[in-house]
């Protein structure tokens, strides 16, 4: 008699057989990982990484601790000296056309940054332009000029102050001493700095132009020569302030990064720059024109170029009405105050 296994008995007998396989050292089986990403990882949203608040660098502000680290047109003083600011002609308390002159007043000077490292031969530097006219002064006042009658004074740069002259402006500046034959008001200007001032100063190879010759003689027919004088203390010449000039004549300086448009710091307002390109400047609220280093082209020997945009503004150079903006090179070292005051002028510190 034949025995047949009932359906159940032959599932039971299927089941032990597969226990029994995956019990033994059989074959490993593996799984195919599919490509890309796991599940796991694909849960999570794909955003940009986002950084706890506070934790992000901060930009540093510039940091401004010595003269060189100030850009054209901060402004700076040193309130180690100070300087009589007066009004009048001549560097005066008086004025023949206006009696009623602003009181003078004692204060120091505020400086404008012009340019950085601008003239050759000296070691890192910054130029200063005085922000207002120091006062009105001449050119040179002196009678006796080159055998020349009827005319006063002489635009020749290195003469001025010399002679019979009672005014000169290179000698105001740099207060050069009267024994050396020099004349000028009280004790000029150079002598009002302090040691520490002084000491910062750099004296600066300055350019210049003339029809005066070698042997000291002036006539219109001279060819254009240059020259070079040492200064502490100077003014800008028509080519630095940024005024159209005759490139055939020689050198006497390139403008300033102040007054050229070109400069990334020159002004975006339209009144600021209007206000430099007409070479604007006051002395005690008073707007007067000033001078150049530069002598006209015209035929007049004592004739001196305003730093004025028009080309016919001119002077003789004993005018006593002609305001003064002297400018000087100071060591780029020169340390500063952490900020500016309030005015948002920056102060050396000695």
């Amino acid at each position: 008699m034949k025995k047949y296994l009932c359906p159940h008995g032959i599932l039971a007998l299927l089941l032990l057989l597969v226990v029994a396989a995956a019990g033994c050292g059989g074959t490993d089986v593996t799984v195919d990982e599919p490509d890309g990403d796991t599940a796991e990882e694909a849960e999570e949203p794909a955003t940009e990484p986002v950084e706890d608040e506070g934790t992000a660098e901060e930009e540093e502000p510039e940091s401004v601790e010595v003269l060189g680290d100030l850009r054209i047109g901060d402004r700076v003083i040193d309130t180690s000296w100070s300087w009589e600011f007066r009004a009048g002609e001549f560097y005066s308390l008086e004025d023949r056309f206006d009696p009623d002159i602003p009181d003078p007043e004692e204060k120091p000077v505020v400086w404008i940054v012009i340019a950085r490292d601008h003239y050759d031969g000296l070691p890192p530097h910054v130029t200063l332009m005085s922000e207002e006219l120091i006062g009105r002064h001449p050119f040179d006042d002196s009678e006796e000029r080159l055998n020349v009658t009827g005319y006063s004074g002489t635009s020749y740069w290195l003469d001025s102050g010399t002679g019979d002259a009672q005014h000169g402006l290179r000698p105001f500046l740099n207060s050069l001493d009267k024994s050396a034959g020099y004349s000028y008001a009280e004790d000029g200007f150079y002598s009002a700095f302090s040691d520490s001032f002084k000491n910062a100063v750099l004296e600066t190879t300055v350019p210049h132009i003339t029809r005066v010759d070698e042997e000291g003689n002036w006539d219109e027919d001279n060819p254009w020569r240059q020259y070079n004088t040492e200064e502490k203390v100077f003014v800008l010449s028509i080519p630095e302030y940024g005024i159209e000039f005759p490139e055939e004549l020689p050198y006497s300086g390139s403008v300033v990064p102040y007054f050229d448009p070109q400069h990334p710091d020159y002004p975006t307002d339209g009144m600021q720059a209007w206000e430099r390109d007409m070479k604007e400047a006051h002395v005690l609220g008073e707007q007067h024109m000033y001078w150049s280093r530069t002598p006209t082209t015209g035929q007049f020997f004592q004739s001196v170029h305003a730093a004025s945009t028009s080309s016919g503004d001119a002077a003789s150079s004993a005018s006593g009405n002609m305001g003064v903006r002297p400018v000087v090179n100071l060591q780029a070292d020169a340390h500063l105050s952490e900020a500016p005051d309030e005015d948002g002028v920056y102060h050396i510190e000695w």
